[in-house]
């Protein structure tokens, strides 16, 4: 992938993000005022979960383009190892937008454990932050204030570690600010 497609689809994730963030908020402030905390729960959780299969579609497509790249330089006699072959059946885009959450290794594969300690914790499907949407959003579970407010906070964090990442400059290590406050 060429440095500027990256840096498009790169702030592409930022705005999309920062969309997705604002509108959620939005709705899970209703929900809140409502009392109706689990899908409070589950508006902010939807910003985390649109997100990383944003971002896994984004890896893909670029895994893809450098596939393709070695093709071409093989057809073109630049190489003379065969590359292997494509199955473009996984790049469609409603696909990841309706495939399960990564797993673990794959979303530490896309940001680290480092970089999003919490982001990681929270998407866990061992740990009660997903326990509990799942079963919010399958079950219809409720959700008291005192576990609603825990949650939230979490899923904030997750949030903010999200928005650090993608306004950290991999190279001088310096944020260049944040748009999903």
């Amino acid at each position: 992938m060429s440095k500027a497609h990256s840096a498009a689809a790169h702030r592409a994730l930022q705005v999309q993000f920062a969309d997705k963030c604002g509108m959620q908020s939005s709705l899970s402030d209703t929900h809140e005022v409502s009392g109706a905390y689990g899908l409070a729960y589950l508006a902010y959780w939807a910003v985390l979960e649109t997100f990383v299969k944003q971002l896994s579609m984004t890896y893909e497509r670029a895994k893809l383009q450098a596939d393709l790249l070695k093709w071409a330089e093989f057809m073109n006699g630049a190489s003379v190892v065969r590359p292997t072959e494509i199955s473009t059946a996984k790049y469609k885009p409603d696909t990841f937008l309706n495939a399960p959450l990564p797993s673990r290794k794959q979303l530490t594969l896309l940001i680290s454990v480092d970089q999003a300690s919490t982001f990681h914790l929270v998407l866990d499907p061992d740990q009660r932050y997903r326990k509990r949407r799942n079963a919010i959003a399958h079950s219809g579970e409720s959700v008291s204030v005192k576990v609603y407010e825990d949650f939230k906070a979490a899923v904030q964090v997750a949030i903010a570690e999200i928005n650090s990442w993608l306004y950290l400059d991999a190279i001088t290590g310096e944020t260049s600010g944040h748009i999903a406050d």
